[in-house]
């Protein structure tokens, strides 16, 4: 097995199992299972897949493949493929939020102004996210004498039953981190994750970055230092 690195996150595979099952009569394949592990960060990472083939007929009915054959109480409409909404316009505030940390206590957006805001929307089964954490860990501790707060809001996890308090200080997170519904992100208009957005003193958008890239510290540490 290659313990390589996966060059895009980190992750780790040390274990990748298939095994496939094949009927002596037919040389039909009837199942088959994967299992691996990974280490992804400090955790290591166990999955397991089945599939069964509950049954088969090779003998096909043209006449149910046509469109008259779909049964009445099914809907059809046609396809329209996804579109990432417009994003929040650069120079427009940041709409308001008032969300808990795992603490309790309260944090509101307004309370940071003053402050230049580094927000990051992940959520904790997001590689992507995961390999980001130690970046903004690591912008936090670089600049949270100069007036910048970093604040991480995850609109999916459930703070106790996901165990955010362990999965955090795994990663040897410091700066907070947030909890909200998905509204949230809809309202930022987030369509794929990590998501950070750089806000300015009066809590007005300079920057979006979206997605995970091996240049992410070096290009948030620029767009940092140029803030006023």
């Amino acid at each position: 097995m290659d313990t390589t690195p996966d060059p895009n996150f980190g992750i780790v595979c040390i274990r990748y199992e298939m095994n496939v099952w094949i009927d002596k009569r037919d040389y039909m394949p009837i199942q088959y299972t994967v299992a691996f592990d990974n280490i992804d960060g400090p955790d290591t990472v166990y999955q397991y897949e089945e599939c069964k083939l509950v049954s088969f007929d090779p003998q096909i009915d043209e006449s149910q493949l046509a469109l008259e054959s779909i049964p009445s109480h099914i809907t059809m409409q046609d396809y329209v493929p996804y579109e990432a909404p417009e994003p929040l316009a650069e120079g427009t505030s940041a709409p308001d939020w008032s969300l808990p940390t795992l603490t309790g206590d309260t944090v509101r957006l307004a309370d940071l102004r003053g402050k230049v805001v580094l927000l990051d929307f992940f959520y904790k089964s997001c590689a992507p996210c995961c390999a980001a954490l130690p970046i903004l860990q690591s912008l936090h501790e670089k600049f949270k004498d100069r007036g910048v707060v970093v604040v991480g809001i995850d609109p999916y996890d459930d703070p106790m039953k996901d165990e955010m308090a362990t999965f955090l200080s795994k990663r040897g997170i410091t700066y907070t981190v947030l909890f909200s519904d998905n509204k949230l992100s809809e309202t930022y208009r987030v369509h794929a994750f990590p998501t950070l957005f750089i806000l300015d003193r009066d809590s007005k958008i300079v920057k979006i970055h979206t997605g995970f890239s091996k240049t992410m510290e070096d290009d948030l540490e620029e767009l940092l230092l140029k803030m006023p």
